[in-house]
């Protein structure tokens, strides 16, 4: 059983809101309030004279839009510096989609499964000022208020810090057509001298594919090590 309040027009008398009684479980369960539009009309919240939130027939609910286009569509202004710690979600300057997470002592994304408290997240820290980032509930990347990045360590000490048990870095070129001469992997190292002539100085370590490459029967390949100068001309 159920109290209902019904509203209709010159059209439609299927709107209502009705509060259901304890042993009705339809629409939102026992004893709770409900508001009801029959067939596939929308659902309408105003303050001010202004359309806040909608619900379509569909489903969908739009905050600062009357046509939401997924099942929750926010598109209301947000400020600059939004106050007050939760979740703002809104558009900066009416162009740019914006969420902001605002708590305490920081911020963060969680990417789980049902009943299972993280699996992946991606963690901001107010007063330490560093960003992490999760895989399988572990910390695997962070990086420092400096702008060092630690992969395997919280506490890199240089702009790339990699620590593991046993820490390989890969370069793989993708090309199954190597031909000899041609390089493998390169890196380059380079400072801007502050010279209005020479703008770049630098070194660089490559691998270039030597010999006849047979699906590895004879595979080659060579280190080069080289230092340039840059022409004054």
């Amino acid at each position: 059983a159920y109290a209902t309040y019904r509203l209709k027009n010159n059209s439609i008398s299927t709107a209502a809101l009705f509060l259901n009684g304890s042993n009705n479980t339809a629409y939102s369960g026992a004893n709770s309030l409900n508001m009801y539009q029959g067939g596939n009309h929308p659902l309408g919240f105003v303050t001010s004279n202004q359309t806040r939130m909608t619900v379509t027939g569909g489903g969908n609910v739009g905050i600062g839009t009357t046509s939401p286009g997924s099942s929750l569509h926010v598109a209301g202004a947000i400020p600059t510096t939004p106050v007050g710690d939760g979740v703002h979600i809104g558009l900066y300057n009416g162009n740019y989609g914006h969420i902001q997470l605002q708590g305490s002592s920081g911020a963060y994304i969680d990417f789980s499964a049902s009943g299972t408290d993280w699996k992946g997240r991606i963690l901001y820290d107010n007063s330490s000022n560093f960003m992490r980032f999760d895989t399988s509930a572990n910390e695997r990347m962070r990086i420092t208020a400096s702008g060092n990045v630690g992969i395997g360590t919280t506490s890199p000490a240089s702009t790339l810090h990699v620590s593991s048990t046993s820490p390989i870095i890969t370069i793989s070129n993708s090309d199954t057509s190597l031909v000899d001469g041609q390089v493998i992997g390169q890196v380059d190292f380079k400072s801007l001298d502050g010279s209005s002539n020479m703008t770049d100085v630098f070194g660089s370590i490559r691998t270039e594919a030597q010999g006849t490459l047979d699906n590895g029967v004879n595979d080659g390949g060579k280190m080069v090590f080289s230092t340039f100068k840059q022409s004054t001309t």
